[in-house]
């Protein structure tokens, strides 16, 4: 009797254990979902430059040369005009409605990228082992309510796979991968079916009748597509924060210093008009291995939080590291005496780059750029628990570099209360 039971209790685990993945699975296709997405950046909307393609969001690739907007307008093949025009995404000759476009292209420009909701890291690194193509350095963000979200061509990534974050900065838009100049590609992705296909976060047609008309072609796709629903709050905005008592360290100055443990791998580059104070260091990259770094501290005036701001400098123009590593000691917020590290990853290539001029000639900045590395506390004087460090270590994830024809900048940091 005993093993009677025992047999009738591990079919009855069975079948509990079968019905919740069958409800895992068995998302509805279409319907309304909770909104649950914030502008994935701080301040007023920055405008579109590129929009979700619903015919077939898979870079056109086996499908027609036809683009479909949100709202049914299409396009053929340009220049032939959008036939409904609202000047929100998309030019009227289709050049930035490009086929088989799968998110939207938002204009900031190496601006903070703050994640669109709370999650796990799912992948934070490069898209391709080349660099250049795709999405290049990535964050892809899991919601845990069947959707995640993916920030592309970042110039920083400020987390690891795996790890936490809320509403905060977790990296910095750039110019990594394939791109025209600095924006951040933002996309969606929905579980269906136990495998996650792209999504049109502003739904289809009507923000609250998303396919009652029938007629989304990426719904209708039965191998590959999914219903898209407004996924947006009533209010996206995420405010700014604002700042003040800049203070700025150059790799000049008393409170920066270089070391190596073997050797002196720092060399000083003088008369760089791109360069803060017109001289920056440089090394070269030393796969995942240390063996040098530069460090920059202050005397903080109080106690609080501190925006960390870094120096590239438009010099070797593309000829600069991938993954250049850099740590932020900091204070913890509870107890100021209690040290904390963040290491993040910069791809510092082409940083600085802004895109092609009217005779399709590359534009670069000529005073370099400052890029943010995310928000900190630090305790007030100077301390252990307040400063910056860059090393000649150079990788994320399985990517590395080692090779002495890239260099690792060390120009100038600043901190903005």
């Amino acid at each position: 009797m005993l093993r009677i039971l025992r047999k009738l209790n591990l079919l009855l685990v069975l079948i509990v254990g079968w019905q919740v993945t069958m409800l895992f699975y068995a998302q509805p296709v279409s319907g309304q979902a909770t909104p649950f997405l914030y502008r994935p950046y701080y301040g007023n909307f920055v405008g579109v430059s590129s929009s979700f393609d619903h015919s077939f969001p898979n870079y056109g690739i086996g499908a027609p040369r036809i683009f479909v907007k949100w709202n049914g307008g299409t396009i053929t093949e340009p220049p032939n005009d959008i036939s409904v025009i609202d000047g929100d995404a998309c030019s009227v000759d289709g050049w930035s409605c490009y086929d088989g476009h799968p998110g939207y292209d938002l204009l900031l420009s190496y601006a903070p990228v703050v994640a669109s909701s709370s999650g796990a890291i799912f992948y934070a690194g490069w898209e391709s082992t080349n660099h250049d193509l795709g999405l290049g350095l990535k964050v892809e963000i899991d919601h845990a309510n069947f959707y995640r979200t993916i920030y592309g061509h970042l110039s920083m990534v400020r987390y690891q796979t795996g790890e936490s974050v809320g509403q905060w900065q977790i990296g910095t838009s750039g110019v990594s991968g394939n791109v025209t100049g600095p924006h951040l590609h933002f996309e969606v992705k929905r579980n269906y079916g136990g495998s996650y296909r792209r999504t049109d976060p502003y739904g289809w047609r009507d923000r609250y009748n998303n396919n009652d008309n029938s007629d989304d072609p990426w719904f209708n796709d039965t191998t590959n597509g999914v219903a898209s629903t407004y996924l947006w709050v009533d209010n996206p905005l995420q405010v700014a924060p604002t700042y003040s008592n800049e203070i700025t360290v150059d790799d000049g100055d008393g409170v920066f210093n270089t070391y190596c443990l073997s050797g002196n791998y720092w060399w000083t580059e003088n008369n760089v008009t791109a360069a803060h104070n017109s001289d920056l260091r440089y090394t070269h990259p030393n796969g995942d291995s240390t063996n040098c770094y530069a460090t920059w501290q202050i005397n903080f005036p109080s106690t609080g939080v501190y925006e960390v701001r870094v120096h590239i400098p438009s010099w070797a123009q593309e000829s600069r590291t991938h993954a250049a590593r850099y740590t932020i000691y900091y204070a913890d917020s509870v107890d100021p005496t209690i040290k904390r590290t963040k290491t993040l990853v910069v791809d510092q290539h082409r940083i600085g780059y802004l895109g092609k001029d009217a005779n399709d000639h590359n534009v670069w900045s000529t005073t370099g750029q400052w890029l943010s590395l995310g928000r900190y506390n630090f305790r007030q004087g100077t301390n252990a628990n307040g400063y910056v460090r860059l090393v000649d270590a150079a990788y994320i994830g399985t990517h590395s570099e080692n090779t002495a024809s890239l260099n690792i900048l060390f120009d100038a940091v600043r901190w903005a209360y």
